[in-house]
């Protein structure tokens, strides 16, 4: 068996975590991550968007509500929709049931699902007009009100363009150029069968076009001659299957205070980091570990654990768990690291 190093997580101590896939940005596994965030600090308008110190209505639904908000904070969007539409589901007409539709449009609109984000948004306004977020919520439907305006007319204009080489292309078939055109609009207006079907033509009549920087990066020759087409979806499970093992929100916390009350002297002793590890690939990985290093100042190592997941099935995740106490004081831990490996 082999053992393969997956790509790397890192997060600063302090600030955000982003995870990076490589060239291909893999929507349906990858999940942002971030390093937690001090539920009292204070960003600049637009930075942060969920103000501090929201008073709620009581109850539990005003708790959930406080849930949710900590984890858009620390970029949790995923698990911060689920809650929230439990909330709106349970009390759609209380103060956290309202104010629940602010936050999912926000969720959505910091995932790309602008969709969403536009119709929570509208139904927060509709309900609360003078809310504590209906200003900052105009601010976001304009926004989104003026993308959809330009991303529409650009669609326009690439269908009018995708037309009018569609009637170059028939009636000058023996122009190379002119097929090629008609196959890049194909492909950058998503129609990616239809540019595969125009490419291979294209390499039918002009072999010596398979050398083309698109045509390389888009269409793959396979031993038996034939050709796939190299779309997003494809690219993505190529990545998946190359790169399994993913590692994502992962957070940094302290804990375990000692001393007293009285002279301040409460101190951290113990450095936690936790996330999730999970297999995107379509085979089964087996002794999945993951291997967490936390630094100090100028990159000096100060310990080093292991967590083992053990064997994953395809799209199985697990969550993880490690302290540190090993390092000469807790403020020196500037960051941590993130690596997985895995056996097939």
């Amino acid at each position: 068996m082999t053992l393969v190093n997956s790509r790397r997580i890192v997060s600063p101590e302090r600030g955000f975590l982003f995870i990076f896939s490589g060239g291909v940005v893999c929507l349906s596994m990858l999940v942002a991550g971030c390093a937690s965030t001090p539920s009292n600090a204070t960003r600049a308008v637009g930075a942060n968007p969920i103000q501090d110190n929201v008073v709620l209505n009581s109850g539990a639904a005003s708790t959930e509500l406080a849930v949710a908000q900590r984890m858009i904070r620390s970029g949790e969007y995923s698990l911060a929709i689920p809650r929230l539409m439990q909330v709106l589901s349970k009390n759609p007409e209380s103060l956290s049931g309202i104010e629940a539709r602010y936050f999912l449009g926000l969720t959505y609109y910091k995932i790309g699902g602008y969709r969403d984000a536009l119709n929570y948004f509208n139904e927060y306004l509709a309900k609360s007009p003078g809310g504590q977020y209906s200003d900052m919520t105009r601010e976001y439907i304009a926004k989104l009100e003026d993308q959809a305006a330009k991303t529409k007319a650009a669609k326009e204009e690439l269908q009018a363009k995708i037309a009018e080489a569609q009637q170059k292309a028939g009636s000058e078939s023996q122009q190379f150029a002119r097929q090629l055109e008609l196959a890049n609009l194909y492909w950058k207006n998503a129609q990616y069968l239809e540019a595969g079907e125009v490419y291979r033509k294209i390499l039918q009549q002009w072999p010596q076009l398979a050398s083309d920087a698109a045509i390389r990066e888009r269409m793959e020759l396979a031993p038996d001659g034939t050709y796939t087409v190299l779309t997003p979806t494809e690219v993505e499970r190529r990545f998946a299957e190359k790169e399994p093992v993913v590692i994502y929100n992962t957070h940094s916390f302290r804990s375990g205070r000692f001393g007293s009350w009285q002279n301040s002297s409460l101190k951290d002793t113990t450095y936690n980091v936790t996330g999730v590890v999970a297999n995107r690939s379509q085979g089964v990985l087996e002794n999945v570990q993951v291997i967490v290093t936390i630094y100090g100042f100028g990159s000096m190592i100060y310990d080093t654990q292991t967590f083992t997941a053990g064997r994953l099935r395809p799209g199985e995740k697990r969550a993880f768990s490690v302290r540190f106490t090993n390092f000469d004081t807790i403020e020196n831990v500037e960051r941590y690291e993130c690596v997985g490996t895995f056996q097939r």
